[in-house]
């Protein structure tokens, strides 16, 4: 055998004699580590019997949320935005109003009260025309608007509460600075022909309220005019719209209060 190869035979750990057996290569430090290591490892031994059961991790309760704040500010700006005139159904009596429970509430506490009327009559004066005898007073001739005006009988009233409210607040002692309009005087004329009614509602008011009649406040229709544009402008400014206008055409459902 060449010399190489016993060399390289010597190399591997082979025998260079013909018919004598292979002696293994010595292994190296890294693989006897790795085997005695592999001989160390203990075997684990099945146990006899059932298997164990397999614990299953508790299931915790879901944490409670926390209570969702509720902005006051927020709230309150949701119910200044209620349109008060909406309130007023051409089929509610005036009862169903003071009994609906969305209807604005006034700093004063009174419920049906709109919150402008705080800043123009003093709180006897609005107790007064929201009670049962401002309301028994003008009933009968209010049943008349559905007919005469096409508005219903709580509007009616509604709208000559407003009248007589800017007429106090402008000290119309006189009846030259505001004129009603058709609607109001309907019922302002009722009013002032009731004079224990009338002498009740002006001792309320703190005022005298003088009542023109109509023929008589004609005569001069560009004063008329513009007592009755000062009106307007005093009612949208503090009830934030128009007055309600007469539309004898239009006739509302006619459901008289009782």
């Amino acid at each position: 055998m060449p010399p190489k190869r016993k060399a390289l035979q010597a190399d591997l750990g082979v025998s260079a004699e013909p018919g004598s057996p292979r002696t293994p290569r010595p292994m190296s430090r890294v693989a006897a580590v790795k085997e005695n290591a592999v001989d160390a490892a203990p075997v684990a031994k099945r146990p006899r019997g059932r298997p164990p059961k397999k614990s299953t991790p508790k299931k915790l309760p879901p944490k409670a949320s926390a209570p969702k704040e509720i902005d006051p500010e927020a709230s309150y700006e949701s119910e200044g935005d209620i349109d008060v005139e909406a309130l007023y159904d051409p089929q509610e009596t005036i009862e169903e109003e003071w009994s609906n429970n969305t209807a604005p509430i006034a700093d004063n506490g009174i419920p049906g009260a709109h919150p402008a009327y705080k800043d123009m009559l003093s709180r006897d004066a609005i107790v007064f025309i929201f009670s049962e005898a401002f309301h028994d007073a003008l009933r009968d001739k209010a049943n008349d608007c559905p007919r005469k005006h096409g508005v219903s009988a709580a509007k009616a009233i509604e709208e000559f509460r407003r009248l007589i409210a800017i007429k106090t607040w402008a000290v119309d002692i006189d009846a030259t600075k505001i004129s009603p309009t058709p609607i109001m005087d309907h019922l302002w004329h009722a009013a002032v022909l009731d004079t224990e009614f009338y002498a009740q509602l002006q001792s309320a008011l703190g005022v005298k309220l003088r009542h023109n009649p109509k023929g008589a406040s004609d005569r001069d229709s560009n004063n008329r005019q513009k007592r009755l544009t000062r009106m307007t402008a005093l009612y949208k400014s503090f009830f934030a719209k128009e007055p309600l206008v007469s539309n004898p055409l239009y006739v509302a459902p006619v459901l008289p209060i009782l």
